[in-house]
């Protein structure tokens, strides 16, 4: 039944096994056909790996890109940091698991998505502001927000405000 569930994003082998044969499903989905080529044929037989023109599809750069945008949108909202466009009427139980997805992940899809609108709510709502570090740390522990910090800094190594914050946390 797993295998069924999960055929498309990992190969079976002959014995009826689940092959991981690829790092990651977005490596699997976003690599270049010559990369896939090598996968193909170095990673395991011929026969129990689809070959590069049985892939279900091939994710552009620009569409992961364009996918993490609106999803930092989506986050925006149901955390309450912009107004919404009223696209949530979900049940109280389906509310919960958008709002702990969003609060996990909102940085994340922000600084992947690399909107520059998006990146400073993010900086200036989130990352330099009090109350949602402290709400944040109380959901998910300190990994989380270095995590944030570390990935935010990455894009932005010149933010000295962020960068004396990240040193008081740590």
């Amino acid at each position: 039944r797993v295998k069924g569930k999960l055929s498309l994003l990992f190969p079976s082998g002959s014995d009826g096994s689940i092959n991981t044969t690829h790092k990651s499903v977005v490596d699997y989905l976003v690599g270049d056909d010559e990369t896939m080529r090598k996968k193909v044929v170095e990673g395991c037989a011929e026969s129990d790996e689809p070959s590069v023109d049985e892939r279900v599809c091939l994710l552009s750069p620009e569409m992961i890109q364009a996918a993490h945008v609106q999803l930092c949108q989506y986050c925006l909202e149901v955390v309450g940091l912009v107004e919404s466009e009223g696209v949530f009427s979900a049940n109280t139980e389906d509310r919960k698991r958008l709002n702990t997805y969003a609060w996990k992940h909102l940085v994340i899809h922000a600084c992947k998505g690399g909107d520059a609108n998006q990146m400073e709510i993010v900086r200036t709502r989130c990352l330099l502001n009090f109350k949602w570090q402290f709400e944040k740390l109380q959901r998910f522990g300190f990994m989380a927000i270095d995590n944030d910090f570390e990935e935010y800094k990455k894009l932005r190594p010149s933010d000295r405000a962020l960068t004396l914050i990240m040193h008081a946390f740590r």
